[in-house]
C-alpha cells in the first residue's frame, strides 16, 4: 500500500494476457485517510461523562477521621462524587426543580411559597394520563400534536388519590385562583386567564374501596396562547406549596421518556439502621459484586447485554469491557422500606442504568436481574455469609406525597426543606413520621416487646392449653374449671376468660 504522496496499487486485475497491476492515479482524500485511523473506542456513556460538570463537593464534614465512629452519611459516599453513569446528574430519580436558565419571575406581591430547589420524582408521560377519562386523554393528545402544545401542563397534587378525587373541585378552584394571582411584566402587569380542570376519572374507586392511594390524579392546567412567561415559570419552579389545597408538582405532558433505574428493594436482618459509615460502604460493595456475579453468569444476559450496548451505546470493546461498562451503572441507594404493618425497615434500592430507551427491550433486560423464575420474583441472595431478601412483595418504597420511589411517605424531604412549607405533610395523610413501636430488649418482666420474646410467650400459652386438653383439665376452645390459666389474659385478644360455674 502506497502512502498519500504516491500512486496507490489497489489490486491486480485478471485479463486474457494474465494478471496485470491496476494503478489508481487519484490520491486518497483527507476524509478517507481520517477513516483509516484507529477508531474511537469510547462508548456514548463514557463520552457523556466527559460532558458532565464536576460533582459538587460535600457540604458536610466527616464527624471523625475514623468512619466507624459515625453512622452512614450519604453526602460522603464516594458514589455521589464520581462522573460514572450512576452520577446523580444523569439519574432521572435525582432530578431537581429550577433546572436550566431562570425564566422571568412573577412580580410581587403574590402568595408566598418556598423557593426550592426541590427533588422532583419522575413520572412517565403516559402515566400522567393513565387514569384520565378517554375524552380528556383524546383532547390532550390533540393539543399536544398542534402548535398549541405549550398550553397544557400536568398538575399532580401532593397526597392520596381517593382524598384528592373527593375534593377535586375545591383543589382545582384554589389552584386556579393561585395561578391567576401571578402577574408578569410581559403581560402589562396583569394576570393570565388560567384554567385548571379536575380529572375526569376513568377508574372510579368504590364507596367502600380499601385503596385510598391510587395513581397520580392528574389535573390539567390550561394557559392562554400568549402565556409563555407563566408556562416557562411553572415548568421551572415545578413544586408549589401555598396551602393544603394548593400543593402540587407540575409536569410537562410533552416531557421526554425516562425509563426507571430502580429495579427492586433489598432488605434483611444484616442491614442495620444504625450501621457505621464504613459498614454501609462495605455492605454496598458486597451486594453490588454479588448481583453482578449472578447476572453475568447468565450466558443469555451476556449476549443480550452485549447487543444492547453495541446498538445503543456504540460500544466496540470486548465482552469483558462491555459488562464492565454496564456494571458501572449499578448503584445501591440507602433508604427505608415499609412493610405490611406500616413499620419502616432499613433497605437498599438496587438501581441500574438501562442500556436502551425501548420499553419492550427494557422489560427484557430488567427480567435478568430478578435472578429467579418469572413466576417467583422474590428470592434470597447470599454473599459473605450474609443473606438478603430481594424484591419482597410485602415491602414497598413509595411516597404518597411527592410520588417518589426513593423513600416512603414518612420520610418525604419536601416538608423539611428550607423555607416556609405550607402544603401537604405526611401528618395530613395520616402517616406516622416517628415509629413508636420499636422493639424493647430490656426492662422488667412483661416490658420486653421484641418479636422473639412475644412468639415465645404465645407458644408457652398454647403449650399449656394443649397440656390441659390432653389431661382433661380443659381445652384451648373451652377451658374447664381445673385449668391453671382460668381468669388469666388469653393470648391473642387480651380478654379474660370467665371461670365456669361448678355444677
Amino acid at each position: 500500500m502506497a502512502d498519500a504522496e504516491g500512486p496507490r496499487f489497489a489490486k491486480r486485475t485478471r485479463t486474457d494476457n494474465g494478471p496485470q497491476p491496476a494503478v489508481r492515479t487519484l490520491l486518497p482524500s483527507p476524509e478517507r485517510l481520517a477513516l483509516r485511523k484507529t477508531p474511537d473506542r469510547q462508548n456514548l456513556w463514557e463520552k457523556g461523562e466527559q460532558e458532565l460538570p464536576e460533582p459538587p463537593e460535600p457540604t458536610i464534614a466527616a464527624p471523625s477521621d475514623n468512619d466507624t465512629d459515625f453512622q452512614y452519611i450519604k453526602e460522603l459516599d464516594p458514589a455521589y462524587r464520581t462522573k460514572k453513569p450512576l452520577y446523580r446528574g444523569v439519574n432521572p430519580h435525582f432530578q431537581y426543580s429550577q433546572a436550566g436558565p431562570q425564566p422571568a419571575l412573577p412580580l410581587p406581591p403574590h402568595r408566598p411559597f418556598p423557593a426550592g430547589p426541590f427533588p422532583v420524582a419522575p413520572i412517565h408521560p403516559d402515566m400522567l394520563k393513565s387514569n384520565l377519562s378517554l375524552a380528556q386523554e383524546t383532547e390532550i393528545n390533540r393539543i399536544r400534536a398542534s402548535v398549541s402544545a405549550h398550553t397544557v401542563i400536568a398538575l399532580v397534587p401532593h397526597g392520596a388519590g381517593k382524598a384528592i378525587n373527593a375534593n377535586a373541585a375545591e383543589i382545582a378552584r384554589d389552584c386556579q385562583d393561585f395561578l391567576r394571582s401571578l402577574v408578569f411584566e410581559a403581560n402589562d402587569n396583569k394576570p393570565y386567564k388560567v384554567l385548571v380542570h379536575p380529572p375526569g376519572v376513568r377508574n372510579k374507586p368504590g364507596a367502600n374501596s380499601n385503596l385510598p392511594f391510587g395513581k397520580p390524579w392528574t389535573f390539567i392546567i390550561q394557559v392562554p396562547e400568549n402565556a409563555l412567561p407563566l408556562h416557562d415559570f411553572i415548568l421551572w419552579q415545578r413544586i408549589f406549596a401555598v396551602s393544603k389545597t394548593v400543593s402540587f408538582t407540575a409536569y410537562d405532558f410533552n416531557g421526554t421518556l425516562n425509563l426507571s433505574w430502580i429495579l427492586f428493594p433489598i432488605t434483611g436482618n444484616v442491614i442495620e439502621s444504625d450501621a457505621s459509615h464504613r459498614d454501609v460502604l462495605e455492605q454496598k460493595l458486597t451486594l453490588i459484586n454479588a448481583i453482578r456475579g449472578e447476572v453475568e453468569m447468565n450466558t443469555v444476559y451476556r449476549s443480550y447485554a452485549a447487543k444492547l450496548a453495541y446498538a445503543n451505546l456504540k460500544h466496540t470493546g470486548d465482552l469483558a469491557g462491555t459488562l464492565k461498562t454496564l456494571a458501572g451503572g449499578f448503584h445501591l441507594e440507602r433508604t427505608e422500606a415499609e412493610d405490611a404493618k406500616g413499620n419502616l425497615v432499613p433497605a437498599y434500592l438496587f438501581m441500574a442504568r438501562p442500556p436502551t430507551a425501548s420499553p419492550h427491550k427494557y422489560n427484557d433486560w430488567r427480567s435478568f436481574f430478578l435472578l429467579s423464575s418469572p413466576n417467583q420474583k422474590h428470592f434470597s441472595l447470599s454473599a459473605h455469609l450474609q443473606t438478603f431478601d430481594v424484591a419482597a412483595p410485602s415491602l414497598t418504597v413509595w411516597c404518597e406525597l411527592c410520588k417518589s420511589h426513593l423513600h416512603c411517605t414518612a420520610r418525604c424531604p419536601l416538608p423539611t426543606v428550607e423555607g416556609c412549607w405550607l402544603g401537604i405533610t405526611p401528618r395530613d395523610l395520616g402517616v406516622r413520621t416517628v415509629m413508636l413501636n420499636l422493639p424493647c430488649y430490656e426492662g422488667p418482666p412483661g416490658a420486653v416487646t421484641c418479636s422473639i420474646i412475644q412468639k415465645f410467650r404465645t407458644t408457652l400459652v398454647e403449650t399449656k392449653l394443649a397440656e390441659q386438653a390432653a389431661t382433661g383439665g380443659g381445652s384451648p376452645g373451652k377451658p374447664r374449671g381445673g385449668g391453671r390459666l382460668m381468669g388469666k389474659v388469653n393470648a391473642g385478644n387480651g380478654s379474660r376468660t370467665q371461670r365456669p360455674k361448678r355444677g
